[in-house]
């Protein structure tokens, strides 16, 4: 289970659970982080592949 926690959003497995008054800014500082974390998978998932 992927959990995304922020002290405004809960994600988890890709499902906003917890959203308390929260600013456009927040938002898209959650997104970037979770493009990041994406990121971060997609380079281990081709490293175990090009093993």
């Amino acid at each position: 289970m992927e959990v995304f926690m922020n002290p405004n959003i809960d994600i988890e497995n890709d499902v906003l659970v917890k959203c308390d008054d929260i600013s456009i800014e927040n938002l898209i500082n959650a997104q970037q982080e979770l493009r990041k974390q994406e990121m971060e998978l997609d380079r281990k998932i081709e490293k175990v592949i090009s093993i």
